[in-house]
């Protein structure tokens, strides 16, 4: 019995020694500026990362994920940058969906046709509260967005949108998440 509790305790030792050390080599490599909440690599340059706050503050790395920088403040400090969508087929149109933590009924969709260094909001989706966002892989004019009134659709890259669930829906609103299907693996 002796034994096996000497064993027990210095198994023990060993895990948490051995836990210790690789905590250790863990480093923080990201910006200070709220939670994260999103994250997407261009898909023209992977070495191009951009990442969403809680805190509205979009942030940019050039040289995957090494060092970041501040990119843009979108909207109030209070909006929550969920999802940020980069168009596969030309990587200066983003799209940001955004929902604000103060008044979590508010939020906007923000595009961008530069690459980011401007923002224009859009305009048919201005003060819903998105929660979710996806672009269609057949064709990046299609984008689809979850509120929390129900789902909309753009055809045109987000000039127009309209609404493709049921107005005033008892299930279908709240929407937190939508699913593309890319066919590939």
């Amino acid at each position: 019995m002796r034994l096996a509790m000497k064993s027990i305790r210095v198994l023990v030792l060993l895990c948490l020694s051995n836990g210790w050390a690789v905590a250790q080599l863990w480093q923080p490599l990201g910006p200070d500026g709220g939670t994260v909440r999103s994250l997407t690599l261009d898909p023209k340059n992977p070495d191009r990362i951009f990442l969403g706050t809680s805190a509205g503050r979009l942030y940019l790395s050039t040289d995957n994920g090494t060092s970041w920088s501040r990119y843009a403040q979108l909207g109030a400090a209070e909006m929550v940058l969920d999802h940020v969508v980069i168009d596969p087929n030309n990587s200066k149109i983003i799209y940001v969906a955004a929902w604000n933590a103060q008044s979590p009924n508010e939020g906007d969709l923000f595009r961008s046709n530069d690459g980011g260094k401007g923002w224009e909001v859009v305009q048919a989706l201005h003060g819903k509260s998105i929660r979710a966002l996806a672009l269609a892989p057949s064709d990046s004019k299609i984008l689809v967005a979850g509120a929390l009134d129900g789902i909309y659709r753009s055809r045109d890259g987000g000039d127009t949108w309209e609404r493709i669930s049921p107005e005033h829906h008892a299930e279908i609103k709240q929407v937190e998440s939508i699913a593309n299907r890319s066919g590939q693996p």
